[in-house]
């Protein structure tokens, strides 16, 4: 099984203490990619003096997991990083681990499979 991870879920998983690329492994997730634009978006957020300490203490916190866990990293292409993920897991038949309301509709009209993270779960939606 295949896996595209969206930033919310990391933030969400850093902010809960879940090692959610542990927990995509014990799900059967044998490739596990986080697109580069959402690196970007975690530095950006870590680094942006706008964002709540919290929200910059779980960016930086999914910044390390991720380093540290070894997944592989890819360059979507310029633009939406959401619109990117989407072509993606539709071209590549990858399932998506978001809690992006939006972007879980629009996965959902392409028969993307969903996953998201609540109650310290990784669920199938």
């Amino acid at each position: 099984m295949q896996i595209v991870i969206d930033t919310n879920s990391l933030i969400y998983a850093a902010k809960e203490k879940i090692d959610v690329i542990t927990e995509l492994k014990k799900i059967g997730f044998t490739k596990i990619i986080v697109p580069n634009e959402v690196l970007k978006e975690l530095e950006f957020i870590q680094n942006d003096k706008k964002q709540k300490g919290a929200d910059k203490n779980a960016a930086k916190l999914a910044i390390q997991i991720i380093k540290f866990s070894k997944v592989d990293t890819i360059y979507l292409g310029k633009g939406h990083p959401d619109d990117k993920i989407l072509e993606f897991a539709v071209a590549k038949n990858f399932s998506v681990l978001t809690n992006d309301k939006i972007l879980k509709k629009r996965l959902k009209a392409e028969s993307v499979q969903i996953f998201t993270i609540s109650k310290k779960l990784i669920r199938n939606v």
